[in-house]
């Protein structure tokens, strides 16, 4: 048998211990969790240059969920199907809308969080929602090969182009999400982002407001090959306003965020571009329709 034809080595650990133990020996394995997103891709099965599985089904830590009255903590391992029948009742409505439109059951029911997460070059629905809230990521193994885990906020999991910040001998294993309510909360998924991810944009929107004023606006617009896109004065523009907004303020605010946009990256494609200022636009036009229908 050819090196070429040989197949890959599945490792199956069913501790913490063991995983981490397996990625300090072997950082180029290829980490399998649910399988979607490596399935879907063009590549070979399932990397051209990777001849070593690590299957992650069997590390029970990794797919529990619990809860405490500050946030909810979530195994890398847990399924979108399973996260929202578990956190139907407190998952932020952007955040379960974000993770019920990632696919359809089939998809759903195999698809990982941290599996979503990591995939190293597109960023999807997950990472959009939870760029909104204040959210941590453990991060388990490194150097020392030490199983305890560190946190880091979220947004310090990504480059500013858009790859992975992690160590190569680091497994995502948890992710913990602060209870946050709002008023108004908005996912918009527009294109398919596996296959067409030069075309997609995946927009989220988090507000709190009263009768006459926004007092806490957050916009998060991904462009999955691309990034996370927020901005700090675009929100500004919208927090300062009082409801319900009118038409030049909308003007205004679309104005800063085609500004933003533009400055943001050259790797935006003229339809994303389009699409989030769309979106942008259409989300103000809801938030308006909302406070006039109190």
């Amino acid at each position: 048998m050819t090196a070429e034809s040989r197949q890959p080595a599945v490792f199956e650990p069913t501790t913490m211990g063991e995983l981490v133990e397996l990625r300090h020996r072997m950082p180029k394995a290829t980490i399998w969790a649910g399988g979607t997103g490596l399935m879907s891709r063009y590549y070979p099965y399932p990397y051209p240059v990777s001849r070593e599985i690590i299957h992650l089904k069997y590390v029970a830590d990794l797919s529990r969920i619990s809860r405490t009255e500050r946030y909810l903590e979530i195994g890398a391992m847990a399924t979108f199907e399973h996260v929202l029948k578990t956190g139907r009742h407190i998952l932020p409505p952007v955040l379960a809308r974000a993770i019920a439109t990632a696919g359809p059951p089939i998809i759903s029911s195999q698809a990982t969080m941290g599996g979503n997460l990591c995939i190293p070059d597109l960023r999807l629905n997950l990472a959009s929602g939870l760029s909104l809230f204040s959210v941590l990521v453990e991060l388990r193994g490194g150097r020392s090969q030490s199983i305890q885990g560190r946190w880091i906020p979220f947004n310090k999991l990504y480059q500013k182009e858009g790859g992975l910040q992690i160590k190569e001998t680091e497994i995502l294993t948890r992710i913990r999400i602060s209870f946050d309510e709002g008023d108004f909360q908005f996912f918009q998924h527009i294109g398919f982002p596996y296959r067409y991810p030069n075309d997609s944009v995946l927009f989220a929107v988090f507000a709190r407001h009263g009768d006459s004023s926004v007092s806490d606006y957050r916009v998060s617009i991904t462009i999955p090959r691309v990034g996370i896109f927020r901005d700090r004065d675009v929100e500004s523009a919208v927090s300062n306003c009082s409801l319900p907004l009118t038409a030049s303020e909308i003007r205004l605010a679309s104005g800063q965020l085609r500004e933003s946009l533009q400055n943001y990256s050259d790797r935006i494609t003229p339809i994303q571009y389009a699409r989030s200022v769309r979106a942008f636009e259409r989300s103000l036009s809801l938030l308006n329709t909302k406070v006039l229908g109190r």
